[in-house]
């Protein structure tokens, strides 16, 4: 029987997916099968993966019109044969011992799912995330997945540093329990498909590991989709809110102090990723920060929270729109080291930006 199920949505790579495909042929564990999902590529990506599946007989090539991302890793899992499943981007890489340090782990613990780390590459500069506040190397339970991975996940539990990304990439799957459960991505999202997949995965899974070794190498791109703008991710982290109820009930319900808090702080981010497409999505940001003045989540948020904290004072400038406080605040969070560290890849002058879009208004 297969092991592994390696997944590969791939559009317009051309000759790059080669290296993401040589991480997996050169793996030194070798019970696997690699699913390539070309997604209606107008390049010569399906050539060159077809020559590649030739040449390596565990590789198979299937071509499709465009459907989006969601659209064709769920073509992947119906293709998939193997225990486990396993997603890699067509950006991205294994590291070569992805496969034996998985097999280990399932050997001594057969878990539904494993969650393990990921090397970050910007510019060609390298960090490793890390687990530090949940257990790992154990295998956790049903109870600890609902009280302490879930929520980690959603990122709802203010108790509680995010370790884990909502990613889909970073994880092995049992594909039994995908297929049992009917557990696949929402083909109406094209962006931020990963946090409803996951968490629904989750819910379902019956124990789980964590583990140190970082697997994964997410390579950064200047053309990835991630990266860009879209009041379509404005929108989603409301949509969001309806995961939180549908896995918690009335403990986290769309009015509760979690839940609007959460918002607020994706928004945050959001608004801040959007400072080097200014140019480009003036009229859509615009639309975003005039539907955020008027947010009832953000209006109950500013009603039920702490006055004292750095947050609150922001909130309180988007409600009374305060624009002078507002970016003051903005311009104080930035020249901390926290603002330096998390958004170093942004325009260092976006303060002015931000300060010219307000004019605008």
């Amino acid at each position: 029987m297969v092991e592994f199920s390696i997944i590969i949505p791939v559009y317009n790579r051309g000759e790059k997916i080669i290296y993401t495909l040589d991480s997996v042929k050169n793996q030194s564990y070798k019970n696997y099968e690699v699913i390539i999902i070309d997604d209606g590529s107008k390049d010569n990506t399906f050539q060159v993966c077809s020559s590649y599946c030739l040449e390596n007989n565990q590789f198979y090539i299937y071509h499709y019109q465009n459907g989006g991302l969601s659209v064709a890793r769920n073509r992947g899992i119906k293709k998939a044969i193997g225990k486990f499943i396993l997603f890699l981007d067509s950006d991205d890489r294994l590291d070569l011992k992805t496969l034996e340090i998985l097999h280990k782990v399932q050997e001594e613990n057969d878990s539904d799912l494993v969650i393990f780390g990921i090397k970050y590459y910007y510019n060609s500069d390298k960090f490793n995330t890390t687990y530090n506040t949940l257990k790992k190397n154990f295998l956790l339970d049903k109870s600890y997945i609902k009280e302490k991975i879930l929520p980690n996940i959603l990122n709802i539990d203010s108790n509680i540093t995010f370790s884990i990304e909502p990613y889909a990439v970073n994880k092995l799957y049992r594909r039994k329990l995908l297929v049992n459960n009917s557990i696949y991505f929402d083909e109406n999202r094209r962006i931020w498909e990963d946090k409803p997949f996951v968490a629904t995965y989750i819910f379902y899974a019956s124990n789980a590991i964590i583990i140190d070794d970082c697997l994964y190498e997410y390579i950064s791109t200047e053309d990835s989709l991630s990266r860009r703008f879209s009041k379509e991710k404005f929108f989603i982290i409301e949509k969001n809110a309806l995961i939180y109820e549908k896995y918690f009930g009335n403990l986290f319900d769309l009015n509760s102090e979690k839940i609007c808090t959460h918002y607020f702080n994706q928004v945050n981010k959001l608004m801040l990723e959007a400072i080097p497409f200014l140019k480009t999505y003036n009229k859509d940001i615009n639309e975003c920060i005039n539907y955020l003045f008027n947010n009832q989540k953000v209006n109950f948020w500013y009603q039920n929270s702490h006055p004292k904290t750095s947050d609150v004072i922001i909130k309180k400038a988007y409600l009374k729109k305060n624009k002078r406080k507002y970016l003051n605040i903005f311009k104080f969070r930035y020249q901390t080291k926290l603002i330096k560290d998390r958004f170093y890849l942004f325009e260092r002058n976006y303060y002015a930006i931000w300060k010219k879009l307000f004019k605008r208004r």
